[in-house]
């Protein structure tokens, strides 16, 4: 998709986190998975510049931190609730837009004004509709980092598999994504972008699966970073999750 005329591209930060996001915009599927910051979603999303908002989104919250990050959390795929429509890993609409415990500058800085990019109409639910989506994932993530001042420019979130999965043609609905998908080119040049785009840096695998394929990439790349291993806070892993991330930032320092 081409960038409509009137939505902005920031320009004069890292050519690097522009050139990633490209790469990021160029994937696509043929299957039951979604590219946020390429596709535009008809029924869900606001309009046709959705994806490029999400794209500057994201672009924003990789500059806001390509000088300070001390470590990245790395969990599994996109929901539905989150970057589907916020464009950051792990963050959902209403942590992006400062209604839940942060603020707007904590998410991207100061450069842009986040604006939601689903329907209110995308959902029944009333507080879908005033706020925007809410994640149960960004709240846990998202929460211990506001607990520590600071924290959220030291940490870079991103998924092991970048896109966004759902299940049969309900796009409002998650699913795990397949071996294929993971291992399919297209994703792992993402990956193995991100990771030089931050590299050397210690790694909390958020998940079975995320720590699973992590490993075996960071041996197939000849990657330094230190991989430890965190519950995902699904399912009723949310305090395991807090815990887990707790010693994580103790043990690197954060």
């Amino acid at each position: 998709m081409k960038e409509r005329k009137g939505i902005e591209r920031l320009i004069g930060m890292s050519s690097e986190v522009d050139q990633f996001i490209d790469r990021l915009r160029e994937y696509r599927s043929n299957g039951s998975v979604s590219n946020p910051w390429r596709d535009w979603d008809r029924k869900y999303d606001t309009d046709e510049d959705a994806p490029i908002r999400r794209s500057n989104h994201l672009r924003a919250y990789l500059n806001a931190r390509l000088n300070t990050a001390k470590a990245l959390l790395i969990a599994e795929a996109p929901s539905y609730q989150g970057a589907k429509f916020s464009g950051i890993p792990m963050t959902c609409e209403r942590t992006l837009l400062g209604l839940r415990r942060v603020s707007c500058a904590d998410v991207v800085g100061e450069t842009i004004k986040p604006q939601r990019t689903s329907r209110p109409e995308a959902s029944n639910k009333q507080g879908v509709k005033e706020g925007g989506f809410c994640e149960p994932t960004a709240g846990y993530v998202w929460g211990h980092m506001a607990d520590r001042p600071g924290l959220s420019k030291k940490i870079v979130l991103w998924n092991v598999f970048a896109f966004h999965p759902y299940k049969d043609t309900n796009r409002l609905k998650n699913r795990t994504p397949l071996k294929e998908e993971i291992l399919s080119k297209g994703n792992r040049d993402v990956l193995e972008a991100f990771l030089r785009l931050f590299p050397d840096l210690p790694i909390l695998a958020v998940g079975k699966i995320s720590e699973q394929y992590l490993n075996n990439y960071l041996k197939e790349w000849g990657l330094g970073n230190k991989l430890s291993v965190a519950r995902h806070p699904a399912n009723g892993g949310g305090a395991k999750f807090r815990e887990n991330f707790a010693k994580f930032s103790n043990t690197v320092g954060l």
